[in-house]
Parts: structure tokens; sequence; C-alpha cells
């Protein structure tokens, strides 16, 4: 027999034969699956791929969440460390009531609190976080200034609140010329 073998008609009843020849010359039967065997296997099988897919939801699911957690931890924490930064690089700091203004020798910086949104304003540049501000409070250095030695606020993300004290220490000329003015 030649390897390549033509799969006609003929051919394939002659196998048939070998095999049905087979059967009765050895008197057992050829080994295969039955009926009900298949559909135990198809239902195990149907099992385990489940389980491996409720596993794969379940964990997928579990990551998205831990994932949007970081993002909303990262967007607070980027908040208070630019607020931190531009304060301590700020010559003045004054409160109002719905933002925060950084005065420094040739910049200014703005935090504009609305209901949804805080909105960074830098010269030509600017920074929109989606946290909502409450609570906010200042201390005044001196009750004839209008600069704030501290400002606490709460700040709101995905139901979480996070706390927030910023404290800015001026230079001794500052309190000094405060001085002056009272005077």
């Amino acid at each position: 027999m030649s390897l390549k073998k033509e799969y006609t008609l003929k051919n394939i009843r002659k196998s048939f034969r070998m095999v049905n020849n087979l059967k009765i010359i050895t008197g057992k039967k050829i080994k295969a699956f039955t009926m009900m065997e298949l559909l135990v296997t198809i239902v195990i099988s149907s099992l385990v791929i489940g389980f491996a897919l409720g596993v794969y939801f379940h964990l997928n699911n579990y990551y998205l969440k831990g994932h949007s957690k970081f993002t909303e931890v990262n967007e607070v924490i980027s908040l208070y460390s630019l607020m931190n930064t531009d304060m301590e690089n700020a010559r003045e700091m004054y409160v109002l009531s719905d933002r925060i203004n950084f005065a420094g020798i040739n910049t200014s910086i703005c935090y504009k609190f609305y209901n949804e949104y805080i909105v960074r304003e830098q010269q030509f540049s600017t920074d929109t976080f989606f946290i909502i501000v409450t609570n906010l409070q200042d201390e005044k250095i001196d009750p004839y200034s209008d600069l704030s030695g501290q400002v606490t606020f709460i700040a709101e993300k995905e139901k979480e609140q996070y706390p927030f004290t910023l404290k800015k220490k001026y230079a001794s000329e500052v309190y000094f010329n405060l001085s002056l003015k009272k005077k």
C-alpha cells in the first residue's frame, strides 16, 4: 500500500468490512466510548470549564475594584502633594470661601472649589481634580491681616473622606512687617 490513500467509497467500505471481520474473528468488541461515557465526559468538562471561568471573572472584578481604588487614592495624594508644594513655594497664602490663592514673587496659583471638582490654575496651565471639598476653614496669622497660616478641609472622593491640613510657615520678615503695620 502506498502512503497516499484515496478515500473513495470503495476504500471506506473495505475498511469497515475489515473492522467487522476483526470483531467476528476475535469475538471482542472494539474499544470505543459509549454515548453515556461521552455525556459524562462532556458534563465533567463543562463543570471544570465553568468553575475556571467563574474564578477568572471573580479575580478580574477584584482587580478592577482594586485598580479603581488605587486611582482614587492616587488623585487625592496628587492634589495634596501639589498643594503642599505650591504652599511651600509661595510667599503668601490667602483663603476665601471658594478658593485658595498662593502668591509668589512671579507666580500666582489659585485652587478654585466647585461643587463636584477642584480647578488648579497656574499662569498658562489648568488642572482638574474630581474631588469635592467640604468644611473649608482657615486661621489667619494675625487678626489684622488677610494672610492665612493654616487651612483645613475635607476632600471627598467616591464616598471616602480625606482630611487635609496645610500649615504655612512665613518668613520672620512677614511677621515683622505685620507688627510695623499695627503701630
